[in-house]
């Protein structure tokens, strides 16, 4: 997966990064929240603890996208988790 950072802006009050970017996922699926929380934190080298998915897009027909992401100085968010997963199925809502 390629990304480009299209727009980034510090948001000094909320102490954290609002960073909008273009993806591109090659033939695959759109990536998860937990894959693109690994992939950018990794790139942005940053803990995956601070950075927040807070939106995914897809254009149709067309394996790209966009995504909001909030990268947190001191705030630390939840891990995502892939759907499937024995830690994901734990934590689903019993119906």
């Amino acid at each position: 997966m390629n990304f480009n950072v299209i727009q980034e802006k510090h948001n000094p009050a909320l102490k954290r990064k609002e960073i909008t970017i273009e993806m591109d996922f090659g033939s695959g699926a759109t990536p998860s929240r937990a894959d693109l929380q690994q992939v950018l934190a990794k790139d942005l080298k940053t803990d995956a603890e601070h950075v927040e998915i807070t939106k995914i897009t897809t254009e149709n027909g067309i394996c790209r996208g966009k995504a909001w992401v909030k990268l947190w100085d001191e705030k630390k968010v939840e891990l995502y988790k892939k759907k499937g997963t024995p830690e994901a199925a734990a934590e689903a809502p019993k119906v």
